[in-house]
């Protein structure tokens, strides 16, 4: 399984009231491994994904989203889609969503 890191300016975890300078996320095979010193990192020669003016953070939670209604027209104007028509627009919402940084969503 391939190890790799993903570096940003700032790093938050989700619980600190403040975002830290300097860390990276060490990626093993497909999940969270760590999270450890950019320096740490380079040290063990983990191939390292540097992302300038950026900041790491965990995935957000939409807590409310009605996923079958389109964000483009007011809810009591949605278009009347078929099925096969829904479904593609849900799958291209929750595309747009998780390239936002939304990765769960209820």
């Amino acid at each position: 399984e391939g190890c790799w890191a993903l570096a940003a300016d700032l790093l938050w975890d989700g619980e600190s009231d403040q975002a830290i300078e300097n860390l990276c996320v060490v990626i093993l095979g497909e999940s969270v491994f760590r999270v450890c010193d950019v320096q740490y990192a380079l040290r063990r020669q983990v191939p390292l994904e540097a992302f300038p003016g950026c900041c790491l953070m965990p995935g957000l939670i939409d807590a409310h989203v009605h996923m079958e209604f389109s964000e483009e027209y007011p809810l009591h104007g949605q278009p009347v889609l078929s099925d096969e028509a829904l479904g593609s627009a849900m799958e291209a919402r929750a595309l747009r969503m998780l390239r936002r940084g939304i990765t769960a969503a209820r």
